[in-house]
């Protein structure tokens, strides 16, 4: 008999199938089934899932920086785009922008204005108080 208990001990517990399978295939078997305590839940299936975790943070909707970067050529012109990126948004009043010389910087802040009025007509940016022009 104590033979048998340390067969049983020795054998790898497998992951591969659920608690339900694993008890279903013991009993086949003369084993003892598992009595955890761990509740059973059943499966989930995938679709519904993402679909849940899509609606509750709101994937499915363009965020502002997507908005800001696919209209970021009308905004600051083509010849200036190419020389500055938008880099991110903060907390959605502050617009931080890389720019890769100094003279596109100096030219961007003259203009300052007329970009935050075309960035809060764009849907989700009418926050944006502040531009704020970096090196990078």
């Amino acid at each position: 008999m104590i033979h048998l208990n340390l067969f049983v001990q020795s054998l790898p517990k497998s992951t591969a199938f659920s608690r339900k399978t694993n008890n279903l295939i013991a009993s086949l078997r003369g084993l003892p089934p598992n009595y955890s305590r761990a509740y059973l839940r059943k499966e989930k299936d995938l679709d519904a899932v993402m679909e849940k975790v899509i609606q509750q943070f709101s994937l499915e909707e363009r965020r502002p920086e997507e908005l800001i970067r696919a209209e970021w050529i009308q905004l600051v012109g083509e010849r200036n785009a190419t020389y500055a990126q938008p880099l991110s948004l903060h907390k959605n009043v502050r617009l931080y922008v890389a720019v890769s010389n100094p003279v596109i910087k100096q030219e961007l802040q003259f203009h300052k204005k007329i970009i935050l009025k075309g960035l809060k007509r764009i849907p989700g940016c009418s926050e944006i108080r502040e531009i704020i022009f970096r090196a990078g």
